[in-house]
């Protein structure tokens, strides 16, 4: 007599183990390589995944190709700044939250600023910045 457990009794289902789900992925926008290593280090340590970009032309080239969960933008950035990621976002992306972390060029361009999901001034304080994260894209519990 056999009463191995793990034979499926006759007629039975043997149900396929869940796929994992991927933890949120964060698109992390800024000139300043450090701050950009800093908060992909807060981001990575509180679970999340975490794509960079330098400036809003190769965010949007990385929003061309990924859909992250969240983007995190500074305003100011040569090339192209955080009022075209904002505006690229919008069009294309109208879903994907946008949260501006910035130094000081708020209140300049109300007529995007409107479309951002969140504002924290640099330097942001660290609850404040992971209060936002779980407010815009909370973790699977």
């Amino acid at each position: 007599m056999n009463f191995g457990h793990d034979d499926a009794a006759l007629g039975a289902r043997i149900a396929a183990p869940a796929a994992p789900i991927a933890p949120p992925q964060v698109l992390v926008v800024g000139d300043f390589k450090d701050v950009r290593d800093c908060i992909g280090v807060i981001l990575r340590s509180g679970g999340y995944r975490v794509l960079e970009a330098e400036d809003g032309l190769e965010a949007q080239l990385i929003l061309s190709n990924a859909h992250p969960d969240l983007v995190i933008s500074d305003l100011e950035m040569p090339v192209s700044d955080g009022w075209d990621v904002l505006t690229f976002c919008h069009a294309q992306h109208p879903g994907t939250p946008v949260l501006i972390v910035s130094g000081g060029a708020l209140g300049q361009r109300p007529d995007i600023e409107c479309w951002a999901a969140g504002f924290l001034p640099k330097p942001f304080d660290l609850a404040r910045f992971r209060a936002e994260l779980h407010r815009l894209i909370p973790l699977a519990a």
